[in-house]
C-alpha cells in the first residue's frame, strides 16, 4: 500500500512529529529520494537506530513480519514413496491476478511473487513442470482455482532419479532407513584417525569415558536377538525335527545353544558395546561420574561430578554403566599435539580446543521410535517423563507416526524465538506425527479410548521437555491451515541422515 494513501491519523500510535507526519503523508518525488525518519526522542530508541518509511508504515497498518521473512510464507514437503513434492504458500493478503509461482530452469526453486514482493524456497528435491522438459528456462506454474483466499498449494513431481538437494553429494536417503551416529565401526574408526577422540558431557564438556580405557568398540544385537535366533533354528527348512520338545537342544529355549534370553550380555573391561541410543562400558572404563540412588527399584542414576547432569542408568543385568547418547558429545582435539615441554601460547590453545560432536535430542526420539515400530509394530506411543515415583494423572503425549520419513523445506520463522531454530531454508529429513498433549485432568474413559494399541514410552524429564517444546515449534514451520487433523495437531520430528555433523 502506497504510504501517501494512509491518512495522517494512521501515524498517531507513533507519537511522531507534525513534519515527520507531513513528510510521510506527502508523495515523494522518488523512491530514491523517501525520507528517513529518526526517532522522536532518545528515550524511545538510542542514538544509532533510525526508522526508514517502510519500517514506520508497516508499524502502523500491522504487526512488523518475523525478521528474515516476506509477507509470502513456503513450505515444501517431499513424499518419498510417491515421489511427489507438496508446495503450500501462505499470504498476508488474498491472491490475485497477478500472483505468479515460477520453477527455476534446474527445477530446483520455486518462487512466488505477490504484490511486489517475492518469496523463493529450495525444493527437497528437483521437479520438472512436464515430462520431456529439457529445463533450458524457468516455466510458469498454473496455479488452481479462482484467486480466492490467502492459500496456495500445488503438488508437483519430483524426478525420477536424483538426490536430496543440500545433502552431501545430492545422494538419496531411500536406502538409509533408520541409520544413527556413533555406532561401533564409526567409533573405532575415529579412534584410529586421530589420537585425541573422547567421550564427554554434552552439557558442560567434562570427560565420561576414561581417555585410553577402551579399545574397541562393539555393536550390540537387536533386543529381539533371542527370540528372533530361537525362531531362526527351531523353523529352518533343512531341519527335520518335531515340536513334542523331545530334544533337549530345543526345549531348553536356546539355553545350550548360548541365545537364550537368560543369557544376557555382560559389559566387559576394555570393550565398549553400542546400540541404537546408548553405550555400555564397565563402570572403571568410566571417569567423573556419580552414582544416584534411586528409590524402590528402579536403576540407579548416573550424574555428571561437575554439572550434575544425568547422563544415563546403572545397568545391573549387565554389571555395567549404560551411558545414553542424547546425553554425551564426542570431543575431537587435533591430531598434532602440544608437548609439554613445548611452550604454550594462546593461538596454540584454540587450535588445542576439543570440537564438540553434538545432535538434538529429537532426532534421538525419532531414531527411538522408528525402532519402535520396526521391533512392535506399532505407530502410536504414550510418551511419559520418567520420574522416580509414579504420578498419578500426570502429563503425557499422545503421539501417533503419521509418515515416518520425508524431507521438507520451510522459509517460516518466529518473531518469538531466533530465526536459526526455526528457519529451514535447507532440505531436513524428518517424520510428521500427529499429536495430543494429555493434561493431569484427561479422563479416565478417554486415556482407555486412547490407549488402544498404544505402546507407552518413557523418557527422562528433560528428553521430555525438548520432545514437547519441538512438537510445539515445528507446527509454525508449516502453513496455519495444515497444522491440526482433526483433533489432533500436527508436528515434525527431524531425522538423523548420514553427514549429520549437528
Amino acid at each position: 500500500m502506497p504510504t501517501n494513501s494512509l491518512p495522517p491519523s494512521a501515524f498517531a500510535d507513533l507519537d511522531l512529529p507534525s513534519e515527520s507526519i507531513a513528510a510521510m503523508t506527502s508523495k515523494p518525488s522518488s523512491a530514491q529520494n523517501a525520507p528517513v525518519l529518526a526517532p522522536p526522542s532518545s528515550e524511545t530508541a538510542p542514538p544509532s537506530t533510525s526508522l526508514s518509511l517502510a519500517d514506520s508504515s508497516s508499524s502502523a497498518v500491522g504487526p512488523k513480519p518475523p525478521p528474515n521473512t516476506t509477507a509470502i510464507s513456503l513450505y515444501a514437503e517431499h513424499l518419498l514413496h510417491i515421489r511427489t513434492v507438496t508446495l503450500s504458500a501462505s499470504l498476508r493478503t488474498a491472491r490475485t491476478q497477478q500472483t505468479r509461482a515460477v520453477l527455476s530452469a534446474d527445477g530446483s526453486e520455486v518462487s512466488i511473487s505477490h504484490e511486489g514482493e517475492v518469496a523463493t524456497i529450495r525444493l527437497p528435491v528437483r521437479v520438472r513442470l512436464k515430462p520431456g522438459d529439457d529445463g533450458s528456462a524457468e516455466a510458469a506454474l498454473v496455479l488452481p482455482g479462482k484467486p480466492e483466499g490467502k492459500e496456495i498449494s500445488l503438488r508437483l513431481s519430483a524426478e525420477d532419479e536424483g538426490g536430496l538437494l543440500g545433502s552431501p553429494g545430492g545422494r538419496t536417503i531411500d536406502a538409509e532407513g533408520n541409520w544413527v551416529p556413533w555406532g561401533a565401526a564409526a567409533l573405532n574408526e575415529t579412534r584410529q584417525d586421530r589420537k585425541k577422540v573422547r567421550v564427554v558431557c554434552k552439557k558442560c564438556g567434562n570427560p565420561a569415558v576414561r581417555e585410553g580405557s577402551v579399545g574397541e568398540w562393539r555393536d550390540l544385537p537387536n533386543e529381539n536377538w533371542a527370540e528372533m535366533m530361537e525362531f531362526w533354528h527351531c523353523h529352518r527348512p533343512d531341519h527335520d525335527h518335531g515340536h513334542d520338545h523331545k530334544h533337549s537342544n530345543e526345549s531348553d529355549g536356546g539355553k545350550s545353544k548360548g541365545y537364550a534370553a537368560a543369557n544376557q550380555l555382560r559389559a566387559l573391561s576394555g570393550v565398549g558395546f553400542v546400540d541404537l541410543g546408548a553405550l555400555l562400558l564397565k563402570e572403571e572404563d568410566c571417569e567423573s561420574i556419580e552414582v544416584s540412588q534411586s528409590p524402590g527399584s528402579r536403576p540407579s542414576k548416573l550424574l555428571c561430578q561437575t554439572c550434575k547432569a544425568q547422563l544415563g542408568e546403572v545397568d545391573d543385568r549387565a554389571e555395567g554403566f549404560r551411558l545414553w547418547k542424547w546425553s554425551l558429545a564426542i570431543a575431537e582435539s587435533s591430531a598434532q599435539e602440544v608437548g609439554p615441554e613445548q611452550p604454550r601460547n594462546l593461538d596454540s590453545d584454540i587450535a588445542m580446543k576439543p570440537k564438540l560432536t553434538t545432535y538434538s535430542n529429537q532426532k534421538w526420539v525419532s531414531a527411538h521410535f522408528l525402532s519402535l515400530i520396526e521391533n512392535q509394530a506399532v505407530r502410536k506411543f504414550c510418551v511419559k517423563p520418567k520420574h522416580d515415583d509414579e504420578i498419578s494423572g500426570e502429563e503425557k503425549i499422545m503421539i501417533w507416526v503419521f509418515t515416518p520419513d520425508l524431507t521438507f523445506s520451510s522459509s517460516i520463522s518466529s518473531s518469538g524465538t531466533p530465526p536459526t531454530t526455526l528457519h529451514h531454508p535447507e532440505p531436513t529429513r524428518a517424520m510428521k506425527v500427529l499429536y495430543q498433549l494429555s493434561s493431569p485432568t484427561t479422563s479416565r474413559s478417554q486415556e482407555e479410548q486412547n490407549s488402544f494399541s498404544v505402546e507407552e514410552v518413557r523418557f527422562p524429564p528433560f528428553v521430555y521437555k525438548d520432545l514437547k517444546t519441538a512438537l510445539k515449534e515445528s507446527g509454525m514451520l508449516m502453513p496455519e491451515t495444515a497444522r491440526m487433523f482433526k483433533t489432533w495437531q500436527v508436528g515434525l520430528l527431524e531425522r538423523f541422515q548420514s553427514g549429520d555433523k549437528t
